[in-house]
């Protein structure tokens, strides 16, 4: 959403949910949308739930999936299902960056004090 106020392009927001799914994969196919992204879960259960030939997601750019763990073996099926190899990526967001930079304060403390 931030980045759509920045660049002013447009920016759809579809209701999170199973019900949802066949709508969010719609709304990419009609407005030809470049950028989306959801759950590991959406996309397993789109692949199930959605035809290949109801959408068209040849527009989509950059596709990314996170806020729960990420199975390979969900995006190789939501790939393969819609014939967009390469498409998805896991993203983890600003907990698991604070975590890791946590951490790593945390192994560099603990080594002073050992010192």
């Amino acid at each position: 959403v931030l980045a759509s106020m920045v660049y002013g392009c447009p920016c759809t927001l579809v209701e999170p949910g199973m019900a949802t799914l066949p709508a969010w994969l719609e709304t990419i196919s009609r407005t030809s949308a470049t950028i989306t992204g959801a759950a590991d879960m959406a996309y397993r259960l789109a692949s199930r739930l959605v035809p290949r030939s109801r959408v068209d997601l040849r527009s989509l750019r950059i596709a990314t999936t996170g806020g729960e763990a990420v199975r390979a073996s969900s995006i190789r099926l939501f790939e393969d299902h819609f014939g967009v190899p390469g498409l998805v990526r896991p993203g983890y967001g600003l907990a698991e960056a604070s975590r890791k930079a946590i951490s790593s304060i945390g192994v560099a403390l603990s080594t002073k004090s050992g010192a």
